[in-house]
Formats: C-alpha cells, sequence, structure tokens
C-alpha cells in the first residue's frame, strides 16, 4: 500500500469547479506523494483545456505533471496483474471509472458517467485502496472497493490510467 500519497478534495477551495476538478486534484495527490509540491488548483490551470472548457483532458494532464517536473502517461493498464507491478514499484495510478445505478454491489455513490481517483494498492482481503478525490477525507481516503466492483468499475470502462512514474530530475 502507498501511503505517502495524502489525500485532497476536489470540492475543497473551488466550489464552482469542483464537480469538474477529479484529474487535477487526482494529479495533485500522486505529485505530492512524489514530494513535488502542487495544489489541485495549480494543476488545474495547468490542465485547462480552453477550446472544450474541460479539466480533465488526458494528455493536457501528463503536460500539467511535466511541468511540475513529473514523469508520466496514460496507459491502457488493462488487468490487475499489469496494476499490481506498478503498485509494487509504489507508482499508484490514477483509474479512469464510470458505472451506472445499480450496477456495483457497494460502490461510495450512486453512479458516475466518468471519474478518475488515485489507486494506492491492494489490501490483505484483496480490496482496492483508493483515495477519492469527490468525497471528504472521513469519507475519501483509504477508500476500499470490493475487487468485482473496482474491476468492472476500471476494467469495464477501459482500464485506462494516467501512470505518474516520479520525478524527471
Amino acid at each position: 500500500l502507498i501511503e505517502s500519497v495524502p489525500h485532497l478534495c476536489q470540492h475543497d477551495g473551488d466550489e464552482e469547479k469542483g464537480e469538474r476538478l477529479c484529474s487535477p486534484t487526482s494529479l495533485a495527490m500522486v505529485l505530492r506523494g512524489y514530494g513535488i509540491e502542487a495544489s489541485p488548483q495549480e494543476m488545474a490551470e495547468l490542465a485547462y483545456d480552453p477550446v472544450h472548457n474541460l479539466y480533465g483532458v488526458w494528455p493536457r494532464a501528463i503536460h500539467a505533471a511535466f511541468q511540475k517536473r513529473a514523469l508520466g502517461w496514460v496507459e491502457y493498464v488493462g488487468n490487475w496483474k499489469r496494476a499490481v507491478q506498478y503498485l509494487k514499484r509504489g507508482i499508484p495510478l490514477v483509474c479512469s471509472i464510470a458505472f451506472r445505478k445499480n450496477e456495483l454491489e457497494n460502490p461510495p455513490y450512486t453512479s458516475t458517467k466518468g471519474h478518475l481517483l488515485v489507486l494506492l494498492g491492494i489490501d490483505e482481503e484483496g480490496r482496492a485502496v483508493t483515495h477519492d478525490p469527490n468525497l471528504p477525507s472521513d469519507k475519501g481516503a483509504f477508500l476500499k472497493w470490493s475487487p468485482k466492483d473496482f474491476s468492472k468499475a476500471w476494467f469495464g470502462h477501459g482500464g485506462l490510467a494516467y501512470v505518474i512514474a516520479g520525478k524527471t530530475d
């Protein structure tokens, strides 16, 4: 379990844009885990796409991380074996998830058409341990998902993730 990554909430500090800041907030969490000072608002500014009025355009997010001197890319992870390889090396994954109402057995919220959160590891019971920026720290930090639910939400939605592998220098 990668414990160096702090939990941040995408709704703190900017109520107007909060719903749209899962990508920059997840990036800020991972960067802080590497000792790089970054806030969700700063990452939102660096990643903002004015043409589409979005904060979650993936290539822009990776470029924003690079501007903070972190090396990253978007990857089709596709299975737990590949995910665990990264986690064992201390590399958290910013996972893209989605699920419909009643699709999962025990979701932390009703549904999402698309959301990013940080996968920190797998616990001894096989549950995915995440930091979910959509939830306050008392609920979203070290949030545990059943393997079935997280697999359906992540791999069922494409199995894509930002891989931020660390500092560039």
